[in-house]
């Protein structure tokens, strides 16, 4: 395993050399491996895959309070939540969007869904393959 570094820019590489090894260990399971290598990298993302998405779920949304106007209430109560992906406020009172398209031209061309978002629909399709 890699030691932990500081950020780095590879292309499509991912930013933050600390997590870099993660990426190694996909791209080595897209190549045949032999089957103990292939089992010990397997074992390797199943043990570390449910704390990756608890960090990722964690810090993905930043919530935001606000204020709550009242009866000299002067007690804060969250208002919605960042998202640190895509950069959309969502306000749990209104009904905005949750996420946004990023990277949108003021011509309305380009743009790719949120990144998390993105994740997400992965993850819901995959546990429809399960079910």
């Amino acid at each position: 395993m890699y030691a932990p570094t500081i950020l780095i820019s590879k292309g499509n590489r991912m930013e933050n050399k600390d997590l870099e090894w993660i990426a190694d260990v996909i791209e080595k399971l897209q190549v045949p491996q032999t089957y103990n290598e292939r089992q010990r990298l397997t074992k390797i993302l199943e043990r570390v895959a449910p704390a990756l998405i608890r960090v990722l779920d964690w810090t993905a949304l930043s919530k935001f309070r606000m204020w709550k106007e009242g009866l000299g209430d002067d007690e804060t109560e969250y208002a919605g939540h960042t998202c640190n992906a895509c950069g959309q406020d969502h306000y749990i009172d209104e009904n905005n969007p949750k996420h946004c398209e990023t990277g949108v031209k003021r011509d309305g061309t380009g743009g790719k869904p949120c990144r998390y978002e993105e994740l997400l629909q992965l993850l819901r399709e995959e546990q429809k393959k399960e079910d």
